[in-house]
C-alpha cells in the first residue's frame, strides 16, 4: 500500500488580500474605460446627429416658400412628414446626451400650449379632418421651435439658420423681381422643374406662377401681403447679421441682401406692411445695444432709401412694356452695388464716429432723419400736369387718373382745374371729368353716387373749369375722375383744387401726377384710409366675433372659419381665411386659444427685459436677439390685419425665430447677473418680473416617450398623404372608365383617412354610378352616406353631393333635406339657392314624366316657398342678391304659371305630357311678384334710365311709368333662344286705349327696333332667330310711352 502525501503551501494572508484588490481594480478600470468609451461614442454620434439636424433645419427653413408658401395641404403634409422625421432624430440626439429637458422657459410652456389647445379643439371640432390637419401643423411648428431652441445655442449655429432665412427671402425676392421684369429666368426655372418631374409630382402645370398681381410682386407666396410680411421680418434679421459680421465679404453680401429684400418689399405695394415697417424699425433701433444703434439705423435707412428710390424707376421701366427686361436688371444691379459699397463704407464711418461725442451722434442721426423725411415730403409735393392722350391710338381707349379726397359731409364744394385739350376731328368730347361720392357700402360693393360732371371739346389754349357738388351725409370719400377716351383726342389737366363753395378757400390740393412717384404706386396709396380691403376686414372681424360668441370656450376646431363664416357673413364674400390671426385663432380654439396667444406674447415681451441685465455679454448675441425680437413683433403685428400665418411657410419662419429667441433664455443663467447697474425703477421692476417667470418650474420628459409620441403623430400625415394618392388614382381610373380600380382606390383612401368626408362621399358615388348595383352594395352606399352626414354638418359642398346621391338612389325627401340645409349654411349665396331649386326641379320633372301630378305640384309649391325663404335671407344682406341663371328663372316662371293656370284636379285632360309641352314652349313669363331683393323692381327686369322711368307693382300688376320724359324702356333677363326657331312676343296691358304701338328689340337677334302690333289689349310680334345670331346675351327691350299697366308678358316658341 502506497500513501501519497501532498504538500499544501500555506498562503500569506496579506498577499491574498493584495491580489484580490488588484483583480478588483482591474475590473473597475475595465468598466470605467468601457463607460468612458461608451460616453465618448454617444457624444460623437450626438455631435454628428446635431450637424445633420442643423442641416435639416436649414433645409426646412429654405424650401417651403417656393412651394406656394405651403398654403395647400399636399405640400403641408409632405413638410410635416419631413419635419417630424427630423424631430425623431432630435429625440434620439437627446437620448444620447441623456437630455430630458423640454419645458424651461415661459415661452416653452406657451409654445407647447398651442399643441394642447388645438388638441382640445378636436373634441368640439365641426370638421374632424380639418381640425386634425391644423393640429398637425401646430405639432410641426412646435417641433421646429423645440429643435431650434435647443440646437441653436451658439452664435455660429444661430447665424447658420438666420443666414438661411436671408438666403431664402432673397431667392424668393429674385424670382418675384424677375417675374415683374418679364420672367425670363422664371421661364428657365419652370422648364427645369418640368424636366426633373417636380412640377408633375406636385400636380401643377407650372412650378412658379401667379408671381405678380398687376405691378405688385407676390412671388412664390402668390400673395403680395404675405411676401411683404416675410421680407419685412427677414430684413431686420439681415441688418442684425450685417452688424455682427466680422468679415468684409459677409457685410458686402448682407448689403446686397438688404437692398434686394427692401426693394421687393416696396414693390409688393402692401399698404398694411408700409404702415407696420416704421413701427418695426423703431422697435429694432430701441432694442439694439447702445453701441450698435447707429449702425442699425444707418444700414436700415441706406437700404430703405436706395430701395424706395430705385423702385420708382423700376416701375417706370415696367410701365414702358416689353424690351426692358435687361434695363430692369441693370437698375437692380446698380442698387446691389451701391448698397454693398455703402455697407462696407458705413462700417468704417461708424467706427470713426464711435470715437466722437454722443452729441455728434445725435446731430448726424438728426440730419439723416430730417433728410429722409424732407425727401419724402418733397416727393409728395412735387407734382406735374397730367397728360391723357389717345392721339396715336388705333381705337377708343380709356385713359384716366383717379384721385380720392375726404371732405366734410353735408357741405358744398367745387372742383376747379385747368385743362388744355385737342382733337384731330369731331368727337363727342376730348375730356371728361366727374365727381362721385362713395359711402361705406359703395366702397364694399364697387358702387358710387354721381355728384356732377363736365365734358369738353378741344380748347383754344388753357381753359379753367369747375364742378360744384354737395357731399352726401353718408360719404366716406369723394372720388375725382379725369378721363380721356376717344381716338385722336388729348387732354392735359393741371392745378386741380377743391374749394369751399361759399368762401372760395382752397380746402384740398389734388395732385394729378407726381414727378418722382409712379402712378401705379400713387393710385395704390391714393385711398389708403378708406380702401375696400380695409373695410372688408372690419366686416370679417364683426362676423368672426359672432362666431366666437356662439362657441366661446374651445372654439369650433381647426379650419372652422372656412365652413362657418358663410352663416354669419353680413354680405356675400369669399375668404377662406379671416385676415386676422387673432380672430381666426379665437374662432378655431375659443378663449382658451386666445389665452395661450396672450401668454406667448407676454412671455416674449417680459423675457426680453432680461436683456437689460446682460450688460457684460457678447453684443453679437444681443444684436441677434434684438433682430429676432423685432422680426417676431413685425410678423405678429402684420398677422393682426392679414392671414400671413395661414401660409405655413410664414408661420414656420415665426416659430423658428421664436426658437432662436428662446434659446438664449434656455442657455443663459441670468441669476448670476446683478441688478445693481439698473437705476431705473421701471426697468428693475420689469426685470424682477422676468426673473420670476424665468424661475418657472422646469419640466423633464423622457426622450424615449418623445420618440414614441413623435412616431405616432408622424403616422398621421403619412397616412393622409398616401390617401390623397389613392384618391387621385381613383379620379384617373374613373376618367378612364375603370370602375374596378376607381372603387378599390377610393376605398383605400377612405380607410387610410377615415376623417376625410369627401372620400366617403366619393366612395358612395363610385358604388352608385358603377352600374349593376347589388342590394349589398346599395346598403354599403347608404352606410357611407350616413357616416358622411354625421361628419359634414357644416360643409355646404358635402350637403349638395350627399343630397344628389340620395336623389340618385330614390330617397327624395332625404336628398332634398340636404339641399334645404345647404341654404341655411350659405344663405347669401344665390348659387346655393339656384342649386336647391334645380334639385327640386329634377324631382318635379320625375313626377311629371310619371304622371304623379299631386307630388309634382307639391314640389312646385316647394319652389315658391324657397323664394320666400330667399327673400327673408336677403333682409339681412347688405348687398341683396337676385338669381342669374336663366334656366332657374325659366323654371320659376313655368312652375308659377302651371300652378296658377293648370288645375289638374278640375281638368282631367291635364297630364304629364301636357305640362311638359308647356314647359318646352315658354321661354319667358312675366312674374311681377318675383322680387327677392325687395327693391320694388321685379327681378326679371332692369330699368334703362332710372331717372326717367319708374317700375313698381300695384294690385299685382307691373306698372312702367315714363311720364317724366314721355318715353322709357325696360330690359328683361337673358333669354334662352335657339337659331332658326320662331317665337312670339305677347305684351298685354290693361290701359290699351292710350297706347297704339310698343317698340321692342331682341339684342343679338335684330339690329333695329321692331313694332309690337296692337290686337285689342295685346301687342304681338313674331320673330325668327337667324342662324348667325349671337347667343348668350340675348335680352328683350321694350319701349313704353307715358304710363303703362302691364297685365302679362310672354315669349313662347311657335
Amino acid at each position: 500500500m502506497f500513501t501519497i502525501h501532498f504538500r499544501v503551501k500555506e498562503r500569506h494572508p496579506g498577499m491574498s488580500q493584495r491580489k484580490r484588490e488588484s483583480k478588483s481594480n482591474n475590473i473597475k478600470n475595465k468598466n470605467a474605460f468601457s463607460k468612458a468609451y461608451g460616453k465618448i461614442d454617444r457624444i460623437s454620434i450626438a455631435a454628428k446627429l446635431k450637424t445633420i439636424i442643423i442641416l435639416c433645419l436649414s433645409l426646412i427653413l429654405f424650401y417651403p416658400p417656393f412651394l406656394r408658401g405651403l398654403f395647400f395641404d399636399t405640400e403641408q403634409l409632405f413638410t410635416e412628414i419631413f419635419v417630424l422625421s427630423v424631430y425623431l432624430l432630435f429625440w434620439i440626439y437627446k437620448y444620447l446626451l441623456k437630455n430630458r429637458r423640454i419645458l424651461t422657459t415661459p415661452i416653452d410652456y406657451a409654445a407647447l400650449g398651442f399643441v394642447f389647445v388645438y388638441f382640445l379643439s378636436l373634441f368640439p371640432a365641426i370638421d374632424k379632418y380639418l381640425a386634425i390637419s391644423e393640429w398637425l401643423k401646430y405639432c410641426m411648428y412646435f417641433a421646429i421651435f423645440h429643435m431650434v431652441s435647443e440646437i441653436a445655442i451658439t452664435y455660429r449655429s444661430k447665424a447658420v439658420l438666420l443666414w438661411t432665412m436671408a438666403a431664402t427671402a432673397c431667392s424668393v425676392s429674385i424670382i418675384g423681381l424677375d417675374a415683374l421684369a418679364g420672367g425670363k429666368f422664371v421661364g428657365v426655372l419652370n422648364s427645369l422643374s418640368s424636366k426633373i418631374g417636380l412640377t408633375q409630382a406636385l400636380g401643377l402645370k407650372e412650378m412658379f406662377f401667379m408671381l405678380t398681381a398687376g405691378n405688385r410682386i407676390s412671388s412664390t407666396f402668390q400673395y403680395p401681403n404675405a411676401l411683404a410680411s416675410y421680407n419685412m421680418a427677414v430684413f431686420f434679421i439681415t441688418v442684425g447679421l450685417i452688424i455682427t459680421s466680422r468679415h468684409f465679404w459677409t457685410r458686402a453680401i448682407g448689403g446686397c441682401a438688404g437692398f434686394v429684400l427692401f426693394v421687393t418689399f416696396f414693390l409688393t405695394s402692401s399698404r398694411g406692411a408700409y404702415l407696420m415697417f416704421p413701427v418695426a424699425g423703431l422697435i429694432f433701433i430701441m432694442t439694439l445695444p447702445k453701441g450698435d444703434r447707429l449702425k442699425g439705423l444707418f444700414y436700415s435707412i441706406i437700404y430703405s432709401l436706395i430701395g424706395a428710390a430705385l423702385s420708382f424707376k423700376l416701375l417706370e421701366v415696367v410701365a414702358i412694356g416689353k424690351g426692358n427686361y435687361y434695363s430692369f436688371w441693370k437698375y437692380i444691379l446698380l442698387g446691389v452695388l451701391v448698397s454693398s459699397v455703402l455697407t462696407i463704407g458705413m462700417y468704417y464711418i461708424v467706427k470713426f464716429l464711435e470715437k466722437l461725442s454722443w452729441k455728434v451722434y445725435a446731430v448726424l442721426v438728426s440730419i439723416l432723419i430730417i433728410t429722409a423725411v424732407s425727401g419724402l415730403i418733397y416727393a409728395l409735393n412735387t407734382t406735374l400736369p397730367v397728360e391723357l392722350s389717345n392721339m396715336d391710338a388705333g381705337s377708343n381707349n380709356l385713359k384716366s387718373v383717379r384721385r380720392s379726397v375726404v371732405l366734410k359731409p353735408g357741405h358744398q364744394y367745387k372742383l376747379t382745374f385747368n385743362v388744355e385739350a385737342s382733337m384731330k376731328d369731331e368727337k363727342p368730347y376730348a375730356y371728361y371729368v366727374n365727381v362721385q361720392s362713395l359711402s361705406v357700402n359703395d366702397i364694399l360693393f364697387d358702387r358710387a353716387t354721381y355728384l356732377g360732371s363736365l365734358s369738353g371739346q378741344a380748347t383754344n389754349g388753357i381753359n379753367s373749369e369747375e364742378i360744384s357738388f354737395k357731399v352726401p351725409e353718408d360719404s366716406k370719400i369723394i372720388r375725382l375722375n379725369f378721363i380721356n377716351y376717344h381716338q385722336d383726342t388729348k387732354a392735359v389737366f393741371s392745378d386741380a383744387v377743391i374749394q369751399d363753395a361759399s368762401s372760395g378757400k382752397i380746402v384740398k390740393k389734388v395732385p394729378l401726377k407726381y414727378k418722382y412717384i409712379p402712378e401705379s404706386l400713387a393710385s395704390r396709396l391714393d385711398d389708403i384710409w378708406a380702401t375696400k380691403s380695409g373695410i372688408q376686414r372690419l366686416v370679417y372681424y364683426k362676423d368672426g366675433w359672432e362666431i366666437i360668441k356662439d362657441r366661446p370656450i374651445l372654439g369650433a376646431g381647426g379650419g372652422a372659419w372656412s365652413l362657418l363664416y358663410f352663416m354669419y357673413q353680413s354680405y356675400l364674400y369669399f375668404s377662406t381665411q379671416a385676415h386676422n390671426y387673432f380672430l381666426q385663432l379665437g374662432v378655431e380654439t375659443g378663449i382658451v386659444g386666445l389665452l395661450a396667444l396672450l401668454v406667448l406674447i407676454l412671455s416674449i415681451v417680459f423675457m426680453y427685459t432680461l436683456e437689460l441685465k446682460y450688460t457684460g455679454e457678447n453684443t453679437g448675441d444681443k444684436v441677434l436677439q434684438s433682430a429676432a425680437f423685432t422680426s417676431i413683433c413685425a410678423l405678429f403685428m402684420h398677422s393682426f390685419i392679414d392671414f400671413d400665418f395661414s401660409l405655413a411657410a410664414v408661420f414656420m419662419l415665426a416659430w423658428a425665430l421664436l426658437g432662436i429667441y428662446n434659446s438664449r433664455y434656455i442657455n443663459t443663467d441670468s441669476s448670476k447677473t446683478k441688478l445693481d447697474s439698473l437705476k431705473n425703477k421701471l426697468y428693475r421692476g420689469l426685470v424682477t418680473l422676468a426673473e420670476k417667470l424665468e424661475n418657472i418650474k422646469k419640466v423633464s420628459f423622457s426622450p424615449v416617450i418623445g420618440t414614441i409620441l413623435t412616431a405616432l403623430i408622424l403616422l398621421l400625415p403619412v397616412l393622409f398623404l398616401t390617401a390623397k394618392g389613392y384618391a387621385k388614382d381613383s379620379i384617373i381610373a374613373r376618367y378612364e372608365n375603370d370602375q374596378v380600380t376607381a372603387l378599390k382606390s377610393i376605398k383605400s383612401a377612405s380607410l387610410l383617412n377615415p376623417f376625410n368626408v369627401e372620400y366617403k362621399i366619393e366612395w358612395a358615388n363610385v358604388i352608385i354610378n358603377k352600374g349593376n348595383v347589388t342590394q349589398k352594395e346599395l346598403k354599403e352606399a347608404y352606410k357611407l352616406l350616413t357616416e358622411a352626414e354625421k361628419k359634414s354638418k357644416f360643409d355646404v359642398r358635402s350637403h349638395a353631393n350627399i343630397g344628389s346621391l340620395y336623389l340618385a338612389i330614390g330617397n327624395i325627401e332625404k336628398g332634398l333635406e340636404h339641399f334645404d340645409f345647404a341654404t341655411k349654411l350659405k344663405p347669401l349665396d344665390p348659387s346655393v339657392w339656384e342649386t336647391r331649386i334645380d334639385a327640386y326641379s329634377s324631382v318635379i320633372n320625375y313626377f311629371i314624366n310619371n304622371d304623379a301630378l299631386e307630388n309634382a305640384y307639391k314640389y312646385m309649391n316647394g319652389v315658391q316657398k324657397i323664394l320666400v325663404e330667399a327673400k327673408e335671407a336677403n333682409n339681412k344682406n347688405l348687398d341683396p342678391f337676385i338669381f342669374s341663371d336663366l334656366n332657374i328663372f325659366e323654371k320659376i316662371e313655368e312652375y308659377k304659371h302651371i300652378s296658377a293656370t293648370m288645375d289638374y284636379k278640375q281638368d282631367s285632360n291635364i297630364n304629364g305630357s301636357v305640362i311638359n309641352s308647356v314647359i318646352d314652349r315658354f321661354i319667358f313669363i312675366n312674374y311681377p311678384e318675383l322680387d327677392i331683393n325687395s327693391d320694388g323692381l321685379p327681378d326679371q327686369w332692369v330699368i334703362g334710365d332710372p331717372t326717367a322711368t319708374k317700375v313698381y307693382i300695384e294690385d299685382g300688376m307691373m306698372v312702367v311709368d315714363s311720364t317724366k320724359n314721355g318715353y322709357g324702356y325696360i330690359t328683361s333677363r337673358k333669354l334662352n333662344l335657339e337659331a332658326e326657331k320662331s317665337y312670339t312676343i305677347v305684351v298685354e296691358i290693361t290701359n290699351p286705349e292710350t297706347i297704339e304701338k310698343i317698340e321692342y328689340n331682341l339684342t343679338g337677334v335684330s339690329q333695329e327696333n321692331g313694332i309690337l302690333e296692337k290686337s285689342g289689349s295685346k301687342f304681338l310680334a313674331n320673330i325668327t332667330v337667324p342662324s348667325d345670331f349671337e347667343p348668350g346675351n340675348n335680352v328683350l327691350r321694350l319701349w313704353f310711352p307715358e304710363k303703362v299697366i302691364i297685365g302679362d308678358i310672354k315669349i313662347y316658341r311657335d
